[in-house]
């Protein structure tokens, strides 16, 4: 499903104008960039949550001299709900 898709089904389900649902997704997306930005975690209940896993500096495993920062890195785990419908 793309982002237009998934617009298009807003619109539809909650009968509002394509434009009203692609500022609310696009107001979700940007809530949620922000908050995952500030390493907070994203939690919609059921659903599932969006923590923010910090990964550790490396050294290049190639020999090549080359050092990898430490970053930091959303992910995405699936809540029993989800997992449940999807299965």
């Amino acid at each position: 499903m793309t982002k237009a898709d998934l617009m298009a089904v807003m619109a539809k389900e909650v009968h509002i104008d394509k434009a009203v649902a692609a500022k609310a997704l696009e107001t979700f997306i940007a809530a949620v960039s922000d908050t995952l930005a500030n390493k907070v975690k994203v939690t919609p209940v059921d659903f599932g949550f969006f923590p923010v896993f910090k990964h550790a500096a490396k050294k290049s495993q190639t020999g090549v001299s080359i050092d990898i920062p430490t970053s930091r890195v959303p992910k995405f785990k699936p809540g029993i709900e989800l997992i449940t419908i999807c299965h």
